[in-house]
This record gives C-alpha cells, structure tokens and sequence, in this order.
C-alpha cells in the first residue's frame, strides 16, 4: 500500500501504479467512515491485480477539511 496526499487529499493506493488507459477502481466512503473502511476489500483486489485508490474525502481522517465556502459542480441544483 501506497500513501499520498494530493490537493490536500489523503489517498492510499493498492496495486500497481495506475497507468494511462488501464482501468482502476475507486473505492469511495459515506458519511461517518473514512477510507480505512475499505482496506481489506482494496487488499483483495490488489491480489487479483487491480489498481485500486481510496481517498479520504475532505474533513475525514487523512485529508484536511474542505474550505469553507467551497462546493462541488451542481451543488444547489434540484
């Protein structure tokens, strides 16, 4: 397993390093959870071969909290 933070967002990588065209899997946590949820799942994948990344979504666990004022393309929409 791989650690990095990228744009203030904490990811562990399982796997292979990604590579341009091959497809990998993104494993993503609710509310409450953070990406530690996910490791054993991303471990037995990883055996298979897969490249597989799970962040921790901004203000959860390894990430820093997201800057206020800040949202996400749509957010507001009905």
């Amino acid at each position: 397993m791989e650690q990095e933070t990228l744009g203030g967002i904490f990811t562990r990588r399982f796997g292979p390093p990604p590579r341009a065209g091959a497809p990998a899997t993104l494993l993503v946590h609710g509310l409450g959870l953070s990406g530690r949820y996910f490791v054993p799942l991303a471990e037995r994948l990883a055996a298979h071969g897969r490249t597989v990344l799970v962040p921790d979504l901004p203000g959860n666990a390894g990430s820093r909290a997201a800057a206020r004022g800040a949202s996400s393309p749509g957010a507001g929409r009905r």
